[in-house]
This record gives structure tokens, C-alpha cells and sequence, in this order.
């Protein structure tokens, strides 16, 4: 049999597996060694297994992405969430949608010491649904923005899908992850915006809160020094030049740590639950990595990704054209695949389409983790509206947090757009970085 053959089929049986719903990284690995061994014999299949296990995870700059997540846990255990929103609604829910402004704030605050979109959307949950259902929020609107907000955490340095995105792809972790502070920045402003003319229209879904005295302002900003300090040292440092990306997340860790010792915010409990957590979700994504690996392998193998490839460049099209489509793509892979999934399953055969068709990959790092923000609020998948709709329970309807969620979706379209016709939005931070 052909190797092109095996290939196609291998990728059949691997959607197959998925929409069975299969364990990703056991599907990937399954139909890696499995399609391997047809291809250059059953010992050469499992003996990758071998080769791949110990070498795609033992590489020192992949210790960022646990370092990063245990630095999040640290954070959400200390309740710097908290901090962040009760200072942002202090400054802006007098205006109108303010608190809603502020939520979006306090998740791109956040987003500078927490990774991960669905912590910081079930975090922000816990944290403003009370504060916005007594002032009388509507509940849809009021879910949807959490649901929508959290993915700006994905997009912010530390990002741990743009950590994954660079382990994957071999691409600078700390240029990709630098890459998403100006686009972060813009999209929490036109979700902000968008708020803002909502409740200027209709101002009975997203009532203002009461004035607070210019003192009380001020004093509300003693409570976010950490959060500042933490962005400091993590992104300050990769962009100075003074920290590696996996130095940065040590430093980080280290020292969302001891800030939450400092602020007598951490017990033994909570010490161990950080560690178990992290531990936790480490485990899970880097047996999706080795399966990956397994799978690009085949794709290798095969000839499918060099074949796509070639067959692409011929074509008499603007390359604009086939990032479109392969938007579109991620457009109906986040409808039912989570981020890792997404990045497991695409990358070794999109990611060389992309640098041959010119495309800059840390540019085109932020693009795809702009759609993975898409994917988060897209039904029927959408796990940033399942972490919402978690906490909640019955106080709201999980198609109620889909339909409102769609809204936002305009804002993260829009800042897409921006991305591909302005790139530097996302390449000038990390191409004038020190070191």
C-alpha cells in the first residue's frame, strides 16, 4: 500500500476515534504506531514510541509550561483575581457598562499571570457573577462577557497555548508569547467598547454602579501591586532581555509564591492543591505532545504534509486566500476540539504551509490562538462557555451563554482582520525584544 494511502486512512481512523470520543492523546499515538508500522514494519512503530516519549518532552525550555501554570495556580489560590476586579470596577462602574468594562479588565489582568482561558473564565465567574447580578446585570449579557473574557488570558502573556504553540512548532517561546501583549491589548479595548454602546443603548442590561470617591480609587490600586509586579517580572524580563522564557516562568512561580506568602494568602491546603493541579494538567497535555509527535512522525513518513505542501504552491491563488481557508479550517475544529486538540491534530501539516507561503510563525502564532479564542465561544464545543455554565449550574441556560457569547465574537473577528493586514501589531514587541 502506498504510503500517501495509509496516510489518508490513518487520518480518517483519527477523526473517527476523536468523534467517539476517544482520548486525544492515546487516538493520536494509536494511529501514529499503528500507521508507522504498516509503513516501515510493526518494529519500527513501536520503537518510535520509545524515541519519541524521551525526546520530544526532555528539552529544558519545555519546563516553561508547568513553571506557568503552577505561577497561575499560586495566583488564583492567593485571590489576586479578586484584587484585579475590585480595583478595575472602582475606576470604571460608574460608567456605563462599567462593570461590565471592568470585568473585562480584571480578565486581562488576569490573563498577565494566569495561562489559561478556562481558569480564568471559571476564576472571573466565581469572582463577578455575584457583584454583577446585584446590580441587576442582564444574565445573558452578563455570561457571555465572562464566557468571552476569558479568553484574553489565552492571548496575554504567560499564554500556555502560545507556550505549546512554540514547543510544537519550534519557534521562540518567548517571541510568542510577547506577540500577544499588543493584540491583547487592543481586543480587551473594543470588548470594552463594545460594552460600552450596549449599555448606551440599552442601558436597562448593564446598569452603573455608584460613584466611589477619588481617594478610595487610588487606595483600590494598593491591592494590585502584585499583579503588576508579576507582569513586570515575567514580561518585563523576556522583553529586557534578562529572562529566557523558561527563566521567566521560574521567576514567575517563585514569586507569585511568595507574594502569596506575603499576603498571608497561602496554607499547606492550598500549597499542595497548586501542586497537584499543575501536576495535573502537565501530565495531560505533554502525553497529548508525545502522541502528536507520534502522529507528525506518520505524517512524515507518509509524504501527506510535504505532498499538501507542494500541491498548495502550485496554486495560482493569493496566499491570503489560503489563510483564509485555513482559518476556516480551525473555524470547524474549534466547534468540536478544545486549543490542544486543535494544535495537536493541525499543526504539523498547516505549519509548514504557512512558512512556505511566506508568513512569519510567530505572527501566525498569535492568528491561531486568536482562533482558538473563537473556538472557546463557539457552540457546541466552546469550553469557555462550559467553564462558565460549571460554575453557574441552573442559574442560567448553557445556549443562553452560546447566544450571547456571539456578540464578543465580532471583536476577536475584527482584531484578526487587524492582525492580517497590519502584522506588526503582533511582530514589533517581539522583534525589538533584548537578546
Amino acid at each position: 500500500m502506498a504510503p500517501e494511502v495509509v496516510g489518508i486512512i490513518c487520518i480518517a481512523i483519527l477523526l473517527g476515534l476523536m468523534v467517539l470520543g476517544v482520548n486525544i492523546a492515546v487516538a493520536l499515538a494509536l494511529v501514529g504506531v499503528l500507521g508507522i508500522g504498516i509503513i516501515a514494519g510493526s518494529q519500527a512503530g513501536f520503537s518510535v514510541v520509545g524515541v519519541v516519549t524521551f525526546r520530544s518532552v526532555a528539552v529544558f525550555s519545555f519546563v516553561a509550561l508547568p513553571l506557568f501554570l503552577l505561577m497561575g495556580e499560586f495566583a488564583y489560590e492567593a485571590g489576586l483575581v479578586g484584587d484585579i476586579f475590585k480595583a478595575a470596577n472602582k475606576w470604571l462602574g460608574a460608567l456605563p457598562g462599567g462593570m461590565g468594562m471592568a470585568v473585562i479588565t480584571a480578565c486581562a489582568g488576569f490573563g498577565t499571570i494566569s495561562g489559561s482561558g478556562v481558569v480564568a473564565a471559571a476564576a472571573m465567574t466565581r469572582v463577578c457573577w455575584p457583584e454583577l447580578m446585584k446590580l441587576r446585570y442582564d444574565r445573558g449579557l452578563a455570561a457571555g462577557l465572562l464566557a468571552s473574557g476569558g479568553g484574553l488570558a489565552v492571548l496575554i502573556p504567560p499564554s500556555m497555548l502560545a507556550v505549546l504553540y512554540g514547543m510544537f512548532t519550534q519557534t521562540s517561546i518567548g517571541q510568542v508569547l510577547l506577540a500577544g501583549v499588543i493584540p491583547g491589548i487592543i481586543t480587551a479595548t473594543l470588548l470594552m467598547t463594545l460594552i460600552y454602546t450596549r449599555a448606551r443603548l440599552q442601558p436597562q442590561v448593564a446598569p452603573r454602579a455608584p460613584r466611589v470617591p477619588m481617594r478610595e480609587k487610588f487606595g483600590s490600586l494598593k491591592a494590585i501591586w502584585s499583579v503588576i509586579l508579576l507582569a513586570l517580572i515575567v514580561t518585563g524580563g523576556m522583553y529586557a532581555g534578562f529572562f529566557t522564557a523558561t527563566e521567566a516562568a521560574a521567576a514567575g512561580a517563585f514569586g507569585a509564591f511568595a507574594i502569596a506568602l506575603a499576603m498571608r494568602r497561602m496554607s499547606w491546603t492550598m500549597f499542595k492543591s497548586s501542586l497537584a493541579q499543575t501536576a495535573k494538567t502537565t501530565s495531560f497535555i505533554f502525553l497529548i505532545l508525545i502522541g502528536a509527535f507520534v502522529f507528525s512522525r506518520l505524517l512524515v513518513l507518509s509524504n501527506i504534509s510535504p505532498s499538501i505542501t507542494d500541491a498548495i504552491g502550485g496554486w495560482q491563488v493569493p496566499r491570503v486566500f489560503v489563510l483564509i481557508g485555513i482559518l476556516s479550517l480551525y473555524v470547524m475544529l474549534g466547534m468540536f476540539m478544545d486549543a490542544t486538540a486543535m494544535l495537536a491534530v493541525s499543526i504539523s501539516t498547516v505549519f509548514p504551509i504557512v512558512t512556505s507561503l511566506g508568513y512569519n510563525p510567530v505572527w501566525f502564532g498569535t492568528v491561531f490562538i486568536m482562533m482558538v479564542e473563537v473556538g472557546g465561544i463557539t457552540p457546541p464545543v466552546g469550553l469557555g462557555v462550559f467553564a462558565v455554565k460549571g460554575i453557574l449550574g441552573d442559574q442560567i441556560q448553557t445556549w443562553s451563554i452560546f447566544k450571547n457569547a456571539q456578540q464578543f465574537l465580532f471583536c476577536y473577528v475584527v482584531m484578526i482582520t487587524l492582525l492580517i493586514i497590519f502584522p506588526q501589531l503582533a511582530l514589533w514587541i517581539p522583534m525589538n525584544m533584548e537578546g
